[in-house]
């Protein structure tokens, strides 16, 4: 296999480089696949200590919906693990579920479903 090398050593830069590409993308495919995974470890753990804690199961989805919302809208972007830790930190405190909802909403940079609406001075100086 490697004698064809010897006679022609100008393959050599072509196969490096297929090799390298199968292997960054190989490399980028398990990487989005493990951080899926995590996330949805993180999210699975986050529902489990709220059952555990004693919320119902319309507070668990109003808190998951408030911190799956995106900027983009539409698209769901999953709970990372600060956020995980504020939903138990205020869960433990014994918050209310709007009020988390609404913390989660801020902490995102999200506007509330019914205040999407910016409400700006009419006269502003400067």
């Amino acid at each position: 296999m490697f004698d064809g090398l010897a006679v022609h050593p100008e393959y050599l830069i072509p196969i490096i480089g297929i090799v390298a590409g199968c292997t960054v993308g190989l490399a980028a495919v398990i990487a989005n696949n493990w951080r899926s995974v995590r996330r949805a470890e993180v999210e699975a753990a986050l529902k489990q200590d709220m059952l555990n804690r004693g919320m119902t199961v319309e507070q668990i989805e109003r808190v998951v919906r408030a911190s799956n919302v995106s900027e983009e809208g539409g698209k769901t972007d999953p709970i990372s693990d600060n956020e995980m830790h504020l939903v138990e930190r205020m869960v433990d405190e014994g918050r209310s579920t709007e009020e988390i909802e609404r913390v989660i909403r801020a902490f995102k940079g999200t506007p509330a479903s019914d205040a999407g609406k910016k409400n700006y001075p009419m006269n502003v100086m400067p």
